[in-house]
């Protein structure tokens, strides 16, 4: 019993020397006995929770500002982690004097005397409620935007796909250009062949005329009496042509009849 009382009068003079600081803090202060009995609270924790007198909530049960769910899954357990570890920050979830619930981040620690002996627990809160809204609409926000990333990248895709297709298609117009422009090289290769033999062969008679102009230019004129010779040879060639021969014979019949 001695020792119980002392402990209490051992917290209310750290009590007492911290409520000077807590008071001016402005976070929300809560000082618990590991009982779980409130030995002080600031001003910014009763308001937090709904009280506007700090003073009346001396004395109560840390419950109080906890619902019975919360009791179980939040803060026994992260009392129970704080006296193992010593000290232990994260969300709890509160619960205000109208039953309104709300998170908060808190950081808590044991409290301890001059000689290191283990006090009570010493806890500062802050409501991140509205961070939870904004936390949801920063979640709606990201949501939005991966939709409108999953949405242009559809887009892309799309539009990928039909690139491809066009350059298939430009590739295949290609290839049949060029195809025609090498039949067309032979073409003209081949055309180009003929155009050359043609304008040998042009050549070729051009100076055969030249050459037989050339010989008649330069004959000699014949004598009175070749001239009787190659009127001669002339008829003894065409007297050599049987329907010649036939007529000439059919003649002679006839004039000696």
């Amino acid at each position: 019993m001695d020792s119980m009382t002392a402990t209490h009068e051992q917290i209310e003079q750290t009590v007492w020397y911290l409520t000077v600081v807590a008071e001016q803090a402005m976070g929300a202060i809560v000082v618990v006995d590991f009982s779980g009995v409130v030995q002080f609270v600031n001003t910014a924790w009763a308001r937090m929770h709904g009280y506007e007198d700090s003073r009346e909530l001396i004395g109560n049960r840390i419950n109080l500002f906890h619902t019975e769910k919360q009791m179980k899954t939040d803060v026994i357990p992260f009392i129970e982690e704080v006296k193992r570890r010593g000290q232990l920050a994260g969300p709890v979830e509160h619960v205000r004097r109208n039953g309104a619930p709300f998170t908060t981040e808190m950081l808590m620690v044991i409290l301890r005397d001059r000689v290191g002996k283990a006090l009570g627990l010493i806890g500062f809160a802050a409501d991140i409620t509205g961070n939870e809204n904004i936390n949801a609409e920063l979640e709606q926000y990201r949501n939005h935007l991966a939709e409108l990333v999953e949405l242009r990248t559809r887009e892309l895709k799309i539009a990928n796909d039909q690139l491809q297709h066009d350059i298939a298609e430009r590739e295949e117009v290609e290839k049949y250009i060029r195809q025609q422009v090498d039949e067309l090289r032979t073409v003209n290769e081949q055309l180009q062949a003929q155009i050359n033999e043609l304008s040998d062969q042009r050549d070729i008679a051009e100076t055969d005329v030249f050459e037989t102009k050339a010989l008649q230019e330069t004959a000699v004129p014949l004598s009175d009496d070749e001239e009787i010779l190659v009127h001669v040879f002339r008829e003894n060639v065409e007297l050599q042509k049987p329907e010649l021969v036939n007529d000439y014979v059919d003649k002679s019949v006839s004039e000696e009849v």
